[in-house]
């Protein structure tokens, strides 16, 4: 899944909001260039951190999932994409 934010936000900005929704901080792995901004964001619930390639080859500014595997710091990294790990039940378990 993905989508595009209404109006794009620093790392800092979307973690909060992350924050927010989900009632829980989120490990940011920030890319290289920490300023990049997010416009786009692709997310996979719960141990969805391998797709974090998916979402690199798609162009995707951003990733979040539940879990984060050693190799996702670096990937992101290297990729040059923001991610975020948000816990394994808070991402499949939203409320409203």
């Amino acid at each position: 899944m993905f989508g595009r934010l209404n109006k794009p936000l620093t790392g800092a900005e979307f973690a909060d909001r992350i924050n927010q929704v989900l009632n829980r901080e989120p490990l940011h792995i920030a890319p290289d260039n920490a300023e990049k901004m997010i416009e786009t964001v692709g997310w996979c619930t719960g141990g969805g951190q391998d797709y974090i390639e998916l979402a690199a080859q798609h162009g995707l500014d951003a990733f979040i999932s539940g879990e984060i595997s050693e190799r996702t710091t670096y990937s992101a990294r290297e990729q040059d994409i923001h991610y975020f790990a948000a816990g394994h039940h808070a991402t499949e378990a939203l409320r409203h």
